[in-house]
């Protein structure tokens, strides 16, 4: 029998959308949804409840006033932005229409993805939050099938990424949408791969720029790399040129999620919603899983897998000051920092110490 086939209005400058409403994929994304949103239930509320919810130790370097205050100040630029953008994207059409809007939905999503932040460091150690940062540390220990030791003591900034995980993906798509949005009206002669090409070179850019000024303001770095992909190896500032690829990959699948939409307002993680039978808060729910399940999918798929492949190669390791290491490694820890000279330990394994005598002067330097 054939299929019927749905096609969506095409708005202003939008193109339209076709897809077979027998289709019901959104299934599988609430399900792959529910799953993260249980995950992350049981790693935050078993952190809360455990020893390691304290801050992060900082070590024997003071932190300069500067550095504080810029800390300071990130913390409250990100939480203020939370509040504005939430009242924009969600609290505001909310009232108007007077029910929950996709882009509201979308930042609950990103919300409850927030629990994936410690993954850059798997594996291994790559990534670090400056530990001045108002923290109590992080819940890597329950994230399933954690390998990485001593990460319980990551110090998650709690009011800088966890307002950033309000704001940080609608905010870069919705822009995306809207430049999108002038190429199809403005240069409707280009193929969908050339405006999406041009997408993925903006976002690419957009996060070269914005992260490399995040770790000269110390707010974060990128402390293992794989030095081949790394502009300023061996330096303090080194950032992997491959982590911006990555990143463009993502923004730009979120973006064609919320941009190609059909006339009924629906992604196509949400495929198959109208030929349910259900109530309108069920229908709502199974949307707002699906949306958390595509988001996780797609941040799983275009950055912590290719991210957590490039750092189990990392072979750049500089010296770093002490709020940059949180006793993660080096002196005074169990654990030698990540270097060529060092295999990689797993939570439960034997490992080489920081001062082993194998090791050369520069791998003891941390």
């Amino acid at each position: 029998m054939a299929t019927t086939m749905m096609h969506a209005k095409a708005g202003a400058g939008k193109p339209a959308v076709a897809y077979a409403p027998k289709s019901k994929l959104i299934y599988a994304f609430a399900a792959f949804g529910l799953l993260m949103l249980g995950i992350g239930i049981y790693v935050w509320g078993s952190w809360i409840g455990s020893p390691d919810f304290k801050p992060s130790p900082m070590g024997s370097d003071p932190l300069p006033n500067h550095v504080y205050w810029t800390l300071r100040i990130t913390e409250a630029v990100a939480l203020a932005c939370a509040v504005l953008l939430l009242w924009k994207f969600m609290i505001q059409p909310w009232r108007r229409e007077g029910r929950i809007t996709w882009d509201g939905m979308f930042m609950i999503a990103g919300f409850v993805c927030w629990w994936t932040d410690p993954i850059d460091n798997y594996f291994n150690f790559t990534f670090m939050y400056n530990t001045g940062f108002y923290n109590m540390a992080s819940w890597t220990r329950w994230i399933p099938g954690w390998e990485a030791p001593n990460q319980h003591l990551f110090p998650e900034p709690l009011f800088f990424v966890g307002g950033l995980y309000i704001w940080w993906f609608i905010t870069p798509v919705a822009a995306g949408c809207w430049v999108l949005k002038q190429m199809y009206e403005k240069k409707p002669q280009w193929s969908v791969a050339t405006k999406l090409s041009v997408m993925f070179i903006i976002f690419g850019i957009f996060d070269f720029v914005a992260e490399n000024i995040f770790q000269r303001l110390e707010i974060f770095k990128y402390v293992g790399t794989y030095a081949p992909l790394t502009v300023w190896a061996g330096t303090e500032h080194q950032y992997p040129i491959y982590n911006c690829f990555m990143m463009a990959a993502f923004f730009l699948g979120m973006t064609c999620l919320r941009f190609y939409k059909d006339d009924k307002g629906l992604s196509f993680a949400e495929r198959g919603l109208e030929q349910i039978q259900a109530s309108g808060a069920a229908k709502t729910m199974l949307r707002q899983l699906a949306l958390i399940g595509a988001l996780g999918l797609n941040i799983g798929i275009f950055y912590y897998t290719p991210f957590l492949l490039f750092s189990m190669k990392a072979d750049s390791f500089p010296k770093y000051p002490s709020y940059l290491m949180a006793e993660i490694c080096g002196k005074g820890t169990p654990y030698a920092c990540p270097s060529e000279e060092v295999p990689i330990p797993r939570r439960n394994s034997l490992a080489i110490t920081p001062d082993d005598s194998r090791l050369s002067a520069e791998a003891k330097r941390n």
